[in-house]
């Protein structure tokens, strides 16, 4: 009899380890399964991505040769620098001959530019003994002193117009 319960005892725990066995098996399927839906959604994404990617790179437009540039267009490269140096010099010169500022610190003005009058440039006063400077650079054309009227008149041609 005893050894009955031995036999039996022992097929009870082997019942149970191969059922444990199963179980966790049976779980670690299930889990693999659920993995596996999971993963197939994702390279599914990935392969929309990928398929994406295929259809822009298809779309782009493909380099069959790399430019070339020659001599001749440097010189012409280095022909247009120049023109470029030569024109900014020329604009740098013509700029001191354009007035940016008032000649007087402190001035009354008499008569604005008027174009329609013929009256073209402005007319200023200022006080007795008050500096006067070129608002650019340009050459004297004339200097009178008329004491009725006008007073001591400076009359400079900035040229280019002005």
């Amino acid at each position: 009899m005893k050894h009955r319960k031995v036999v039996v005892f022992l097929s009870v725990i082997i019942i149970v380890v191969v059922a444990s066995y199963i179980g966790v098996s049976l779980y670690l399927i299930n889990d693999l399964s659920s993995k596996n839906v999971i993963m197939k959604q994702e390279k599914q994404g990935l392969d929309l991505k990928v398929k994406q990617l295929e259809d822009v790179i298809a779309s782009m437009p493909t380099v069959t040769k790399s430019p070339v540039i020659t001599s001749r267009d440097l010189e012409s490269i280095d022909l247009h620098e120049k023109e470029l140096e030569d024109a900014t010099k020329d604009f740098t010169n013509y700029q001191q001959y354009i007035p940016n500022f008032c000649p007087l610190a402190d001035f009354i003005l008499t008569k604005p530019y008027l174009p329609k009058k013929n009256h073209y440039g402005i007319d200023l006063a200022g006080k007795v003994g008050e500096p006067v400077y070129a608002s650019a650079s340009g050459v004297v054309e004339s200097v009178d002193f008329n004491d009725d009227i006008y007073g001591k008149i400076l009359v400079l041609d900035h040229l280019n117009g002005y």
